[in-house]
This record gives structure tokens, sequence and C-alpha cells, in this order.
């Protein structure tokens, strides 16, 4: 889907705004980014990561992808 506007009402789009404000997409440097960002604002000193991806395949080099930026 290349355009949530054309799909999501404005109630929609606040739901998932609220629901994907702490989801980290993107390249490793944007992740680690985020990550460290969201640390720094929450304070945090443990993170349980959920990655709900189908594809087995691209679960598992997330997953190394993730574990590389995260250690």
């Amino acid at each position: 889907m290349r355009n949530f506007d054309e799909y999501c009402t404005a109630t929609d789009e606040a739901m998932l705004s609220n629901v994907l404000r702490y989801a980290l997409v993107g390249s490793k440097e944007t992740v680690q980014n985020k990550l460290a960002q969201f640390v720094e604002a929450t304070g945090v000193d443990e993170i349980i990561v959920s990655m709900p991806i189908y594809d087995i395949e691209a679960r598992l080099f997330s997953v190394n992808a993730f574990a590389e930026i995260a250690s």
C-alpha cells in the first residue's frame, strides 16, 4: 500500500501513529539512532523486541541486523 491517506481515516491515522511511535524501521544506522533516542528518552535498561515478520528468512535477517546494532 503506497498511500495510506487514500485508505485511512483521521482516526485510523491517529491509531497507527500511536501504535508505531516506537517502531524502529530503516537502515542499520537509522534503527541504531532511533534506538539510542528511545533509550535516552525513556531511561530503560532492558528492551523486549518483537518482529512479527511472516517470512522466516526476512525475520532472521532482521534479528541478525538488530543484534549487530544492539550489542
